[in-house]
């Protein structure tokens, strides 16, 4: 089958490394797979080698980007609804697609839904798109002046005309899906596929990082953004103050550089951007992810963490309860409710004495997180997508 799976950028959010990752195991099982980005620009070429090595790349690139970001911007201010930018990928789009046509066009991000849309035309290709959090996030505010949305409700309702599938993530976006359809005259069949994970087994090395042999070692990777919580984990891990511990923070950003100049403690170390972090991940003895992050939905961060069997210590929120079992009699780790700051900050510290303090319950959580993995097997998920590419009925679980 011949399959192009369209996103704007390439890089380390969880809808792009899905992306690559769904592009790989759809290319060993034989597809032609290629990956169409909008943003040649933001294509992260060292990722794209770590998880989708031999899969054919071609991105759209301007010398204009900058001045047509700000064309963008003052036509958005003045609720002129037209995107210079947008025009333009829709045009190089159309071409790749009219040039070496695929069977499936698979895209990614409300954005590239509405790009893939207009550049389809009247292709007979199947139209699929993959929900991401991004739709939670915009209908909340109703509109983006970076995705030169001016109405959810109107790029929804062009969206849904021109699909053949919805792929929702998780059952909160199965509900958004058919609360959002109710008013908009579509036909697209509405599955619901977790996103599928793929890694071999890291072995438990240096990782480049000092971590002297029984230290208590918290760890968390995620974007360089305030939203993820990395303020609440640091200043938590300060605050259970234990001399044979470790924190270890993957991530890259202005917001952690400026943690980092502000953090002189020495037990807290900054790993930077990695291609592969379960090579840090594999050191870890707890896993956190405190966010608060309006688009989460199915954090692809957590996934590697039940992948690697760790305890996760996260918030309460978007669908990380679910991912972890919580409620089961054998849950993967322990969550926090959001509050404010101050109150996550003693939620997260409480639950790391609990886990420090109980070797015993770590080890229960870290097999009970192996278990929870499996519903986000690769072999399932890619199963699931050929069956939604070969026009196959929904699949709601």
């Amino acid at each position: 089958m011949r399959i192009d799976l369209v996103s704007e950028t390439l890089g380390v959010g969880g809808a792009e490394t899905f992306v690559l990752r769904l592009a790989a195991a759809l290319h060993h099982r034989g597809h032609a797979v290629r990956l169409l980005v909008l943003r040649a620009d933001r294509i992260d070429r060292g990722l794209v080698a770590a998880l989708a090595p031999g899969i054919t790349v071609a991105g759209f690139s301007s010398w204009a980007f900058k001045v047509l970001s700000r064309l963008d911007g003052l036509l958005y201010l003045a609720r002129v609804r037209y995107s210079a930018t947008r025009a333009l990928q829709v045009k190089w789009l159309a071409h790749q697609l009219q040039a070496d046509p695929p069977e499936v066009v698979h895209s990614h991000l409300m954005n590239c839904d509405i790009v893939a849309g207009r550049a389809m035309g009247s292709s007979m290709a199947r139209r699929v798109s993959t929900m991401h959090g991004d739709y939670f996030h915009l209908e909340k505010f109703g509109q983006d002046r970076a995705m030169r949305i001016h109405s959810f409700e109107d790029a929804v309702a062009e969206v849904a005309q021109r699909l053949s599938d919805i792929v929702c993530i998780s059952a909160g976006q199965v509900k958004q899906v058919h609360r959002l359809l109710s008013s908009v005259s579509a036909r697209a069949k509405v599955h619901r596929i977790l996103n599928g994970y793929s890694g071999s087994p890291v072995l438990r090395t240096s990782a480049g990082v000092d971590i002297p042999a029984g230290h208590f070692v918290v760890g968390m990777v995620s974007r360089g953004i305030p939203d993820k919580g990395w303020n609440v984990l640091i200043q938590a891990f300060q605050k259970i103050n234990l001399e044979n511990s470790r924190l270890l923070l993957v991530g890259a950003g202005e917001y952690l550089d400026d943690l980092k100049r502000e953090n002189r403690d020495e037990r807290i170390i900054f790993c930077g951007q990695q291609h592969n972090p379960r090579d840090f991940i594999a050191h870890f003895d707890v896993a956190c992810l405190p966010t608060t992050y309006a688009p989460e939905s199915l954090p692809t961060v957590v996934v590697e963490y039940l992948h690697e069997g760790k305890p996760v210590v996260a918030t309460h929120f978007a669908e990380i309860p679910a991912m972890l079992e919580m409620g089961s009699a054998s849950p993967a780790g322990m969550t926090i409710p959001v509050g404010s700051e101050a109150d996550m900050i003693d939620g997260v510290a409480a639950t790391l004495m609990t886990l420090y303090n109980s070797p015993e319950l770590r080890n229960t959580m870290g097999r009970s997180a192996r278990r929870a993995f499996e519903k986000f097997s690769m072999e399932r998920c890619v199963e699931a997508y050929l069956k939604v590419y070969a026009g196959g009925e929904p699949t709601l679980t």
